[in-house]
């Protein structure tokens, strides 16, 4: 290759495995990289298809090189936005998802709002059924229900509370014509030949709930025994797990409003693998599938010819990493491997990365508080552009009906814990976490220390002011406007241009 602003594409496909670049063109890559004097690899985020990838890589190469760096670009199979937000519209429109978020709604504001006095309900006093009415009608005309609404030094739901709100969601004849009808309205499954109808069912109903809930769902229903009637006992006893979630988080901080917060804990307890968890799960495997042992895993191909290249030849370029999204979970990975070469000794002295850029990152900060920790640091400088809490927040993905972002959506609902169990977890790229309690966890402190040390200039919030110097410079405003913003793409290329940026 002759044209250093003609992209280098590394395309992957399913575990990282290689799809239309083939293994001579990956070790043509790293040789490349490996003469060059400065050279960027940027990975695309979640929100693009494989298309739209190829695309980005051909309007971002002639930024990079300019800059005078050798562009590749690992393009791999995503396209997370596109199945989210479709699933997103589909739940939130059904009617039973609609009821249920008025019941746990109605009691949560009342948790957030309680004070001294008598209470309804074993302790609760929820918010007015008209009063929530109304909020959520007026999502409509982009109004947030109960924006401003928390407390976090509420208490926690007590099992006298809890029994209490059981008990009135259990009676609730339109959620038990509800459920009825979506049990009717699932596909045929082995008890359906020659079952009887379910009583008060009305037109079956099609819904994106969880296979495994519905299956609970039909064995309580025969369980209420044979007049074909459906209990609604398990959506209530479900429903009071998702307030108890909801105050939890106020309590612990990592809400995200009461009425998104009620959304997410909903779409977890009712509707994950719907939601698209599955494939953020996979997605993100592939990130490190790649660097798995295999003669046709892309990441793993271009390390190892990367550091035979480097082996027999004292050059070491400047390598800047660029990573949008989740791209930064796919350098995060990388990062990670290359510690694991460099113990191993397989990856040749004095091989380092000059500079890391994080373009609103979807990697947790735990992921990367254990990269940070990871001994020797493989790279010299960071910066990290991502958007002030305020403009994240205006960045909603679908208005009022879920007004958050992608990376708060993420964050709050598809991510899992160390045990592997869906749980709210703070991302590295989520500016709400440049501020913590006194208690917060040491994964991040460790992030936000990193990224605000003094000196560094580590950190871009976006929009940054308009006199930021050059190289700190952003106008996103979107999750998606990062890798073609201009300030965003001047800042870059003065990065990877300049030894002082």
């Amino acid at each position: 290759m002759t044209d250093i602003a003609a992209p280098r594409i590394i395309h992957t496909g399913p575990d990282g495995t290689l799809a239309s670049t083939s293994a001579e063109q990956v070790a043509a890559i790293a040789a490349e990289v490996a003469r060059s004097e400065r050279a960027v690899l940027h990975f695309h985020g979640g929100l693009v298809n494989e298309a739209s990838g190829m695309a980005t890589a051909n309007g971002l190469a002639p930024v990079y090189a300019e800059a005078g760096a050798v562009p590749v670009f690992f393009v791999w199979r995503s396209g997370f936005l596109e199945t989210v937000t479709g699933n997103l519209r589909e739940i939130l429109a059904e009617d039973i998802f609609g009821r249920m978020l008025k019941w746990v709604l109605q009691f949560a504001v009342g948790k957030v709002r309680e004070s001294g006095g008598g209470r309804a309900f074993g302790g609760i006093e929820p918010a007015p059924g008209d009063e929530v009415d109304a909020d959520l009608h007026a999502r409509h005309a982009d109004l947030v229900p109960f924006a401003g609404e928390g407390a976090a030094d509420i208490s926690g739901v007590s099992q006298a509370e809890r029994d209490a709100f059981e008990r009135v969601v259990s009676a609730d004849p339109q959620l038990r014509a509800q459920a009825a009808a979506v049990l009717a309205g699932r596909e045929p499954g082995p008890r359906e030949p020659g079952a009887r109808g379910i009583e008060g069912a009305g037109p079956p109903v099609a819904t994106r709930m969880d296979p495994g809930v519905l299956d609970e769902l039909a064995r309580e229903e025969e369980v209420e025994g044979g007049r074909g009637l459906i209990g609604t006992a398990l959506l209530a006893r479900k429903c009071a797990s998702v307030l108890v979630h909801v105050v939890a988080r106020f309590r612990a901080g990592s809400d995200h409003g009461v009425y998104s917060t009620v959304v997410e804990e909903l779409l977890r307890e009712f509707y994950l693998g719907s939601i698209g968890a599955a494939v953020w799960a996979a997605m993100k495997g592939e990130t490190a599938d790649t660097f798995a042992a295999g003669t046709q895993r892309g990441g793993r191909l271009f390390l190892d010819g990367l550091a035979a290249a480097l082996a027999t030849d004292p050059h070491r370029p400047q390598l800047t990493l660029v990573g949008h999204s989740t791209g930064a979970v796919f350098i995060d990975n990388l990062l990670t491997e290359l510690g694991r070469m460099h113990g191993a000794g397989t990856l040749p002295d004095g091989v380092l990365v000059r500079n890391v850029a994080f373009l609103a990152p979807a990697c947790t900060s735990a992921h990367f508080a254990a990269v940070l920790g990871g001994q020797p640091r493989l790279f010299e400088r960071f910066r990290m552009f991502t958007m002030s809490d305020e403009a994240e927040c205006a960045d909603r993905l679908l208005g009022a009906f879920y007004p958050r972002s992608l990376l708060y959506l993420v964050s709050g609902i598809l991510e899992r814990d160390a045990a592997g169990a869906s749980a709210c977890m703070p991302l590295a790229g989520l500016a709400r976490y440049l501020t913590l309690r006194a208690d917060a966890p040491t994964d991040l402190v460790g992030v936000r220390d990193f990224l605000l040390e003094l000196g560094t200039d580590r950190l871009v919030r976006s929009p940054s002011s308009q006199d930021a110097p050059l190289g700190m410079r952003s106008g996103a405003l979107t999750h998606a406007d990062f890798d073609n913003d201009p300030l965003v793409l001047a800042s870059l290329r003065h990065l990877v241009a300049t030894d002082h940026a």
